[in-house]
């Protein structure tokens, strides 16, 4: 379900009008005024202190991405938006989620970044105890827009998601005012809750890359995904893989098998130059990465090393194992997946084997959450704040 309601949002904002220009940073400030200005009106609910810390990371954030949503204005980014894209303005019709009750009361206001309009939903996700599948929700939107501008564009994302956490407690604290007795202290509480949750988007949180290989069967995609939403709240970790990317490079849908023809060395290099430049763009915009692929070759692992290095992040590397017999019988049970891989694929890569392997060794012969248990007891993982 997740899947198909980042479709309908990303299907949505591909037909939403363009309006192409630079002024991203302002729409942004203007935001950012009219929620300090209501928040200092009610200092018994906003804190003068807390408010002042709202305002200066706000400010630092949106000084940080400026030029990124100047870039974003002008590649056709901010377009005539949904504007209310929360659960309660979605529908289910046959299965398929349907958008609707979209901002139609001021045009400029539903005029926004895509990702904006992207935020709201995966902050009401987050706020339900849902941060798995807000963080499935970005990734498969990142993967269904494959624009590198969206990636960058995650520089804004703490951002958008703390002025929509921002936006709801103003509107709960307007509530509660019409309200007395229980029912007002109640919608207080649930004001004080969207604040100090806004105040937590803000709170910078350092980049790292997580890199998990291992032979087809062993887990990766399932353990990365359970991974990237695993540490934190919204938008958690960016998930990048090559299968998907092999399937883009070839504009064909992710379960379509692949012919022999696309998986030569030369094809395979430009997989993981791919996979290599997302995660950089992904780091430099201050995000989180796990990469999932094979890594059998050190050459393809030592890039990433580099990578982490280069742009000075922690780096951790992940290997998962089980025998041949275990991932063989998983490979052959897969369906409608987007990896290619036989049973006579898996015996390829184990014959190959793995040479001067330095990363984390994780038994993936059990369940994904055995394997989510072993990597969570890594130091350098559990040390990620």
């Amino acid at each position: 379900m997740v899947e198909r309601l980042a479709s309908a949002v990303f299907d949505y904002h591909q037909n939403a009008p363009i309006k192409n220009v630079s002024d991203g940073p302002r729409r942004i400030q203007l935001l950012i005024d009219e929620l300090k200005d209501s928040f200092q009106d009610a200092p018994k609910v906003f804190p003068r202190e807390d408010v002042s810390q709202f305002e200066r990371m706000a400010e630092e954030h949106l000084s940080s991405a400026h030029y990124c949503l100047r870039l974003r204005g002008r590649r056709g980014f901010i377009r005539r938006c949904h504007g209310d894209l929360h659960l309660r303005n979605i529908v289910l019709i046959d299965e398929n989620p349907v958008l609707f009750d979209a901002l139609e009361f001021d045009e400029e206001l539903a005029t926004i970044d895509v990702l904006y309009d992207l935020a709201f939903l995966l902050m009401d996700l987050d706020q339900r105890q849902m941060s798995p599948s807000a963080n499935r929700l970005l990734n498969r939107y990142l993967y269904l827009s494959g624009a590198l501008e969206d990636i960058y564009g995650m520089k804004a994302m703490p951002l958008f998601l703390a002025i929509r956490a921002g936006i709801r407690a103003m509107v709960a604290n307007d509530h509660a005012r019409q309200l007395s007795g229980k029912a007002a202290e109640e919608e207080r509480e649930t004001t004080r809750m969207y604040f100090f949750t806004a105040l937590q988007y803000l709170t910078p949180k350092k980049p790292a890359l997580v890199a998990i290989g291992g032979f087809s069967g062993t887990g990766k995609t399932t353990l990365a995904s359970l991974l990237a939403s695993t540490l934190e709240h919204a938008p958690g970790f960016l998930h990048f893989r090559t299968d998907l990317e092999r399937k883009a490079l070839f504009n064909v849908p992710e379960t379509e098998r692949l012919d022999p023809a696309s998986y030569t060395q030369e094809v395979s290099d430009k997989v993981y130059a791919r996979l290599l430049h997302k995660a950089r763009i992904g780091l430099k915009a201050g995000q989180r990465i796990i990469v999932d692929a094979v890594f059998s070759k050190e050459k393809e692992r030592e890039d990433f090393e580099t990578l982490a290095e280069e742009v000075g992040v922690p780096f951790i590397g992940i290997w998962l194992e089980a025998n041949e017999q275990v991932i063989s019988a998983r490979v052959e049970a897969r369906k409608g997946d987007a990896s290619d891989a036989t049973s006579a694929v898996v015996h390829q890569q184990v014959s190959r084997g793995v040479a001067n392997l330095t990363w984390h060794r994780i038994d993936a012969s059990g369940t994904e959450f055995d394997s989510l248990r072993q990597v969570l007891n890594i130091p350098e993982i559990s040390s990620i704040d």
